[in-house]
């Protein structure tokens, strides 16, 4: 997403002032996808500015399957792969993304949870 550029990456944002825009504010469709990881990179900093959250779990995860799919909104014809296929590019995805999550993982799950 970096490389291709079709959506924004902005790493200047202090994502955890609530009185700051981190995408452009006159375009409502448009994203900053360095979000999350300003947002989640560093979980010590997410914890003091979010008293009453903690992150209990996270990993990256898609690479190939999710360009494989043709992503969020296709603009290109995709071809349909069967399913062994795919779970066969799920498996390489996971392999890359474990030895090289800063190159090749294009998603992060993150599961918080609310102090009780």
């Amino acid at each position: 997403m970096k490389l291709m550029k079709h959506e924004a990456y902005d790493f200047g944002v202090d994502v955890f002032d609530e009185n700051v825009i981190c995408n452009d504010k006159n375009d409502p469709w448009s994203a900053n996808c360095a979000v999350s990881e300003l947002l989640f990179t560093n979980e010590e900093i997410f914890n003091k500015k979010f008293l009453g959250l903690k992150i209990i779990n996270q990993e990256f995860c898609e690479f190939s399957i999710f360009l494989l799919s043709g992503g969020v909104v296709s603009k290109v014809p995709m071809v349909e792969l069967p399913k062994i296929l795919l779970n066969l590019f799920n498996i390489i995805d996971k392999v890359l993304i474990f030895f090289f999550p800063g190159i090749f993982a294009l998603s992060r799950r993150v599961v918080i949870k609310k102090n009780s």
